[in-house]
């Protein structure tokens, strides 16, 4: 009687996550640059996700360091999305393609709002452990 084939259940490759309050910087229709927020959401990768994406860029031809960055965004971003819940569109008007060209085209002041809202949603602030105005230390008189 042959062994039973045992099949090891596949860890998750990332969470869904969702930041709020990003800003971006457009143009308008003056061509005076604004700023809007935006809602970000993005793969939250696992250990193993993270071994995945590496081996899904592996064999890929990238020009510097900022094209590698704007790929992982690419893989990583699932959405981008107005305060009404519309998706942020092209010049066109369509949605926009999330693509490594695509946050090539961005300033990288928003790409590094991006990044930084992303990692402060994986690290939030800790609580400061320092005796503060919470009225627990005062002063003998």
């Amino acid at each position: 009687m042959p062994g039973k084939i045992r099949k090891r259940p596949e860890a998750p490759e990332f969470i869904a996550r969702r930041v709020d309050d990003v800003s971006l910087t457009f143009l308008n229709d003056a061509g005076e640059r604004v700023q809007e927020k935006f809602s970000i959401s993005f793969k939250s990768y696992t250990a193993y996700g993270f071994v995945k994406l590496g081996q899904s860029m592996n064999g890929k031809t990238f020009v510097g360091d900022e094209h590698i960055e704007c790929e992982v965004l690419a893989q990583t971003i699932t959405a981008i999305v107005d305060s009404e819940n519309n998706p942020l569109t092209d010049e066109s008007g369509e949605p926009a393609a999330l693509t490594a060209a695509f946050f090539m085209g961005l300033l990288e002041e928003d790409r590094k709002a991006i990044q930084e809202a992303i990692k402060a949603d994986a690290n939030p602030p800790k609580p400061s452990s320092a005796p503060g105005s919470s009225g627990s230390l005062t002063a003998a008189t």
